[in-house]
Protein backbone atom coordinates (compact mmCIF):
# COMPACT_ATOMS: atom_id res chain seq x y z
CA UNK A 1 0.00 0.00 0.00
CA UNK A 2 2.83 2.14 0.89
CA UNK A 3 4.35 2.04 -2.62
CA UNK A 4 1.11 2.68 -4.63
CA UNK A 5 0.34 6.06 -2.19
CA UNK A 6 4.07 7.50 -2.41
CA UNK A 7 3.72 6.85 -6.31
CA UNK A 8 0.08 8.63 -6.10
CA UNK A 9 1.49 11.79 -4.05
CA UNK A 10 4.28 12.14 -6.62
CA UNK A 11 2.81 11.89 -9.61
CA UNK A 12 -0.48 14.33 -8.30
CA UNK A 13 2.43 16.65 -7.40
CA UNK A 14 4.33 16.44 -10.73
CA UNK A 15 7.97 14.98 -9.44
CA UNK A 16 9.60 11.90 -11.50
CA UNK A 17 11.23 10.00 -9.13
CA UNK A 18 14.50 11.14 -9.24
CA UNK A 19 13.41 14.41 -8.60
CA UNK A 20 11.66 12.67 -5.41
CA UNK A 21 14.80 11.15 -4.87
CA UNK A 22 17.36 13.85 -5.21
CA UNK A 23 15.04 15.59 -2.53
CA UNK A 24 15.49 12.87 -0.02
CA UNK A 25 19.05 11.88 -0.63
CA UNK A 26 17.92 8.60 -2.56
CA UNK A 27 18.52 6.92 -5.89
CA UNK A 28 15.83 7.14 -8.23
CA UNK A 29 15.98 2.93 -7.79
CA UNK A 30 15.47 3.18 -4.30
CA UNK A 31 12.14 5.19 -5.07
CA UNK A 32 11.30 2.91 -8.03
CA UNK A 33 11.74 0.02 -5.73
CA UNK A 34 9.68 1.60 -2.69
CA UNK A 35 6.58 2.24 -5.68
CA UNK A 36 6.78 -1.34 -6.47
CA UNK A 37 6.77 -2.56 -3.29
CA UNK A 38 10.17 -4.50 -3.83
CA UNK A 39 11.38 -3.02 -0.49
CA UNK A 40 9.88 -0.92 2.33
CA UNK A 41 11.26 2.24 2.98
CA UNK A 42 13.08 3.33 6.81
CA UNK A 43 10.67 5.05 9.47
CA UNK A 44 12.58 8.03 8.94
CA UNK A 45 11.89 8.34 4.99
CA UNK A 46 8.45 7.30 5.99
CA UNK A 47 7.91 10.64 8.39
CA UNK A 48 10.08 12.78 6.03
CA UNK A 49 8.15 11.70 2.80
CA UNK A 50 4.65 12.53 5.35
CA UNK A 51 5.50 15.73 6.19
CA UNK A 52 6.46 16.44 2.85
CA UNK A 53 3.27 15.81 1.29
CA UNK A 54 1.41 16.81 4.10
CA UNK A 55 -0.04 13.49 4.66
CA UNK A 56 -0.43 11.73 7.91
CA UNK A 57 1.87 8.50 8.33
CA UNK A 58 -1.36 6.56 8.41
CA UNK A 59 -2.47 7.53 4.90
CA UNK A 60 0.83 6.36 3.47
CA UNK A 61 0.77 2.91 5.55
CA UNK A 62 -2.98 2.22 4.16
CA UNK A 63 -4.34 2.18 7.41
CA UNK A 64 -6.80 5.12 7.06
CA UNK A 65 -7.99 6.61 3.49
CA UNK A 66 -7.62 10.02 4.68
CA UNK A 67 -5.09 11.81 4.03
CA UNK A 68 -4.61 14.53 7.08
CA UNK A 69 -4.92 13.99 10.82
CA UNK A 70 -7.68 15.72 11.95
CA UNK A 71 -7.57 16.64 15.77
CA UNK A 72 -10.95 17.91 16.52
CA UNK A 73 -11.70 15.26 19.20
CA UNK A 74 -9.17 17.00 21.52
CA UNK A 75 -10.71 18.23 24.36
CA UNK A 76 -9.97 21.91 24.96
CA UNK A 77 -8.03 21.77 27.68
CA UNK A 78 -5.70 19.13 25.90
CA UNK A 79 -3.01 19.88 23.25
CA UNK A 80 -0.94 17.44 20.98
CA UNK A 81 1.95 17.07 23.15
CA UNK A 82 -0.35 15.33 25.57
CA UNK A 83 -1.25 12.42 22.95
Amino acid sequence: MIGRRIKELRIKNGLKQQELADMFGLSSVSISFYENEQRQPDIDFVVAIAKYFDVSTDYLLGKTNTKTVSYTHLRAHETLSDL
